[in-house]
């Protein structure tokens, strides 16, 4: 559902009508012409009837026919062009791929961000009990002359310091939600934490990146795009 998936599934579709268009110069063209109506039959003469009646017989016509045009040879620029076109066909469909990659990892970020809230929000509301309950403590033994007045201003300033900060926690929550929500159209009350993944991770920076190299669909559709140009190149060559 996601607005940018299909974007890209557009520029999927329109990459597959150039395909065609492109294998269209190698196949036959037939073109059909029909058309009826008055023809001059009459001979010219210099005054000002110039030509004779349309009346005389045989002075309508019909005409019908047709043209077949067959590439032979263009020194293989239509073939270039096919496979120019061929290759942005995988090009996009790779940055489909990766379209996809970045959505599930925004997905999962989002995700993850939401647990994290959720817990956040968790330990500051009982920070903020327990700082409620020791400004109790402190003020009681202030009233009884265990304490200070200043005693008392400096544990109730650490209450509205940590009552701000649980502020700024649901604050975040919420903006959280909303994200989940627009990418996934899911109640957000329904997360749960989810099962570790370490065991998939890449052990070192240089495994990460052989992987990468091989399946990551952003490094593929340049490699794509980068055969693409060069079939244009070899059929503007072609071309003289």
């Amino acid at each position: 559902n996601h607005p940018l998936m299909g974007a890209q599934a557009a520029k999927v579709t329109g990459s597959l009508a150039d395909v065609r268009t492109a294998q269209g110069a190698t196949k036959p063209q037939l073109q059909v012409y029909a058309g009826s109506g008055g023809s001059y039959l009459g001979s010219y003469s210099n005054y000002s009837t110039q030509f004779g009646s349309v009346e005389i017989p045989g002075g309508s016509r019909s005409d019908a026919g047709f043209t077949l045009r067959q590439l032979v040879y263009d020194f293989g620029a239509a073939k270039a062009d096919i496979a120019r076109s061929k290759s942005l066909v995988n090009a996009e469909s790779l940055r489909l791929a990766d379209q996809a990659e970045d959505i599930a990892l925004r997905t999962a970020n989002a995700y993850l961000n939401l647990l994290e809230q959720e817990e956040l929000i968790a330990l500051i509301d009982k920070v903020v009990a327990d700082d409620n309950s020791f400004a109790n403590l402190v003020n009681q033994s202030e009233r009884q002359g265990n304490g200070t007045l200043a005693d008392v201003n400096r544990i109730k300033s650490k209450v509205i310091e940590v009552e701000a900060l649980r502020t700024d926690i649901k604050t975040s929550y919420s903006t959280a939600q909303d994200e989940f929500f627009r990418l996934t159209k899911l109640d957000s009350s329904k997360v749960g934490r989810p099962a570790s993944i370490l065991s998939q991770v890449p052990r070192s920076l240089e495994a990460a990146l052989t992987v990468a190299k091989q399946n990551n669909p952003s490094l593929l559709a340049l490699n794509a795009n980068g055969a693409s140009i060069d079939q244009q190149l070899t059929s503007q060559k072609a071309q003289q």
